[in-house]
């Protein structure tokens, strides 16, 4: 075992250990109180492969020393890198899993592995690069924005992000809010963790951190379809591809769940679908919010598809996916971009409808449920959004509700596509 000196950090210490076989590691080793007792605590850092240096290494100490000291008023500051290293190993682990794997699911609201990874992207390419350091070369502590300097340094910095005719080089609006959703969860978790009093980039009622101006504005339009073009749409497509858009139509789903769901998922005897996962690039992650766990009535017209699907595919067990792809040996279902791609866009454009995407489904679905007459409460029900305000100030729907809002959706779509009623414009902003 390789000995050597330990280097004391607080309450914890950073050591290279040696192993029997296999290349030394660094530990990082501290103690912590535990049910009254005080408890050893031991965490590997990984090997001297992976962290050539002591720097490195107590770089990624830097979340388990905040950790451990959250309690001692002996410990200096903590500074904005040490904050980003608490927020990626505490918040960001790695939790979505293959899809052809038995891993069972995180619960609903738990954030996904997709998102997590633009998260990590983020931080490492524009807010670690900008914040971790001043000018002159002293680290940034977390402190230092409990000034009100700070907001406005952030508002100016992202202005010069944004892509403009005089920063042709900048970034997309979606990516620049992206950064600032990003630095937003960040000081949530600073302020939650006792290092700030109040956050810098404001609350719901206090803004003090505000977008470009633009930033918010979308960019492309979004293409809808009208009751009759969907109706039109469907028996133009084959089975599969057919199915995903009845379901994607008729249900509203996010693309994730609707290629997240199983066979088991689907109760043909009651007419209703459970949503318990999502797929997203070939991963297994839990659904977005808690009201994605929203359980909804089957339509008819979907319930038809899948039985013919199912008499169809040789994937048809209870813990199949619906769309298991066959290239994949039934482990994973198939890729959605893939499918819209080849077997459901060029079908749209070559009827007029426009270049669709599945996004397009949801949307349709929303602007039909108002064209109908259904309020926002029941349109938040069958879409299964979670807004912080009408969760608030209403509580759930049962499924026979449900189903009752769906059915008036079903007809006004129907009554439409036969030309009783007006049609929709094509597209929204």
């Amino acid at each position: 075992m390789i000995q050597t000196r330990r280097r004391t950090n607080g309450t914890g210490s950073i050591q290279l250990e040696g192993r029997k076989s296999g290349p030394s590691v660094w530990v990082y080793r501290y103690r912590e109180t535990r049910e009254g007792r005080r408890a050893k605590c031991k965490v590997v850092l990984g090997t001297i492969e992976e962290i050539g240096t002591r720097e490195d290494a107590e770089r990624a100490a830097a979340p388990y020393f905040l950790i451990s000291n959250r309690e001692n008023p002996h410990v200096p500051p903590p500074s904005m890198e040490a904050l980003m290293e608490r927020y990626l190993t505490t918040q960001l682990p790695a939790r979505a899993v293959l899809a052809d794997t038995q891993t069972p699911v995180p619960d609903g609201g738990d954030i996904s592995d997709h998102c997590a990874e633009s998260y990590r992207s983020v931080i490492k390419c524009w807010i670690r690069p900008r914040w971790t350091r001043r000018p002159d070369g002293r680290p940034y502590l977390v402190k230092d924005f409990a000034s009100i300097t700070m907001s406005t340094a952030i508002e100016e910095w992202l202005k010069t992000l944004l892509r403009s005719e005089r920063n042709p080089g900048g970034l997309a609006r979606k990516s620049v809010v992206h950064i600032f959703a990003v630095m937003k969860l960040l000081f949530k978790y600073a302020v939650k963790w006792g290092y700030l009093g109040r956050s810098p980039m404001g609350n719901k009622y206090e803004k003090l951190v505000e977008l470009p101006r633009g930033s918010t504005k979308r960019t492309k339009k979004i293409v809808q379809l009208g009751p009759a073009q969907f109706l039109q749409l469907l028996p133009r497509l084959g089975l599969l591809a057919r199915l995903a858009c009845a379901i994607a139509g008729w249900l509203g789903p996010r693309r994730s769940e609707g290629f997240g769901l199983k066979w088991l998922d689907i109760d043909f005897l009651n007419r209703v679908v459970h949503f318990h996962q999502g797929v997203v690039e070939g991963r297994v992650s839990g659904l977005k919010t808690e009201a994605s766990q929203d359980d909804l009535p089957l339509p008819d017209e979907v319930a038809q598809l899948l039985l013919a699907w199912r008499s169809q595919t040789v994937y048809r067990e209870p813990g199949d996916w619906v769309f298991a792809s066959p290239y994949s040996k039934g482990k994973r279902p198939y890729w959605p971009g893939q499918l819209m791609k080849s077997h459901i866009q060029p079908v749209a454009v070559q009827a007029g409808f426009g270049k669709i995407g599945w996004h397009s489904f949801r949307h349709s679905y929303m602007a039909w449920g108002k064209a109908a007459g259904l309020g926002t409460q029941q349109l938040k029900e069958l879409l299964r959004d979670e807004t912080t305000h009408m969760v608030n100030d209403y509580g759930s729907t049962d499924v026979e509700a449900k189903r009752e809002a769906q059915q008036r959706v079903a007809r006004h779509v129907k009554r439409v596509a036969a030309g009783k009623e007006a049609e929709e414009p094509g597209t929204i902003q």
